[in-house]
């Protein structure tokens, strides 16, 4: 069986922000110029434990965001993942973008598939990889640290979900209700349809509590406990006639927001990219770049690692 690893790249490399003081001359400057290697010279020995130990065998993609995209989403909702950063979170972030343009450089030396666009979000780019892949039979491992990714778990699609370090778990339609509580794909997008998405600046539906004149939203228990009664948001308002005050009338009114959110939450699986699968087509590999990157990034060290050599090895 054909096997495919989809890495999220800023999840990858946004968990690694260099603390106050971390960055040395030492290890995270090159010696061959310089330059400030940190988040780089993290990303790529993550990277290539990924695909010499881990993954050993595996196709290899990476899929990023870029800092200025313009998606549907935002089209649609001008609050969406709007957010008032502090002034240090705005270097911060400018600082791995930064870090990222220099990733994509070692990444083309290496001859590793990668990809961004600033028309799509790297949700829906991995969503489009993952339904391309499964149509050829491949099986599918994505790792990211964005709980989002959950949804595109399927018979053939699976997570390794990062987390502290380098430690993941890996999860499929067995395990996720491990870390979901009890939900399995679909019910995760129907209860952020709902409950709303926090972190990309979403609202949930709204709702009129008896004796109250504000409009309070529905509470994650509320909206775990609905959809797994009815299996799902659709079998909810099939049977919306079932459903008590005050959710049945917060059902009625929010549908116009039901359908916003439902398009802001799913993950795109349609390919709509401007270039052609082939384009993330396995790529011949060159031993003499990776041991140069290697050197510039202060990673030769890695070389003395029985399995990652013996990965390298089985490349050549």
């Amino acid at each position: 069986m054909k096997k495919l690893v989809i890495i999220d790249g800023n999840s990858l490399a946004f968990g690694k922000r260099p603390k106050d003081g971390e960055v040395s001359d030492k290890i995270s400057k090159s010696p061959i110029d310089k330059r400030d290697i940190f988040i780089v010279r993290k990303f790529i020995k993550k990277l290539l434990k990924l695909r010499f130990h881990i993954f050993s065998g595996y196709e290899l993609i990476v899929i990023f965001d870029e800092r200025d995209k313009d998606t549907f989403r935002h089209q649609m909702c001008d609050k969406y993942k709007r957010k008032n950063l502090s002034e240090k979170r705005r270097e911060q972030k400018l600082y791995i973008y930064e870090q990222i343009d220099e990733i994509k450089k070692v990444l083309d030396i290496l001859k590793i598939p990668h990809y961004s666009s600033i028309k799509w979000e790297a949700d829906d780019i991995i969503g489009m990889l993952s339904h391309h892949y499964e149509k050829l039979n491949y099986l599918i491992t994505i790792v990211s640290g964005d709980k989002d990714m959950l949804q595109l778990i399927s018979n053939r699609t699976r997570i390794a979900y990062t987390g502290q370090g380098f430690f993941f778990k890996i999860y499929d339609k067995k395990t996720i209700s491990d870390l979901e509580k009890g939900l399995i794909p679909h019910q995760i997008i129907d209860t952020k349809i709902l409950y709303g998405d926090k972190s990309d600046n979403i609202k949930g539906i709204g709702i009129k509590r008896s004796g109250e004149h504000k409009i309070d939203y529905w509470t994650e228990e509320e909206v775990i406990s609905y959809v797994k009664k009815y299996s799902s948001l659709k079998n909810m308002l099939k049977n919306i006639d079932e459903i008590p005050e005050p959710y049945r009338s917060s059902l009625i009114y929010g549908a116009k927001k039901i359908e916003l959110n439902r398009e802001l939450v799913t993950i795109v699986r349609k390919w709509d990219i401007d270039v052609e699968p082939s384009h993330f087509s396995k790529k011949e590999f060159c031993h003499n770049s990776l041991l140069h990157v290697m050197k510039d990034l202060n990673l030769e060290k890695m070389l003395l690692h029985k399995k990652i050599k013996m990965g390298i090895d089985k490349c050549t």
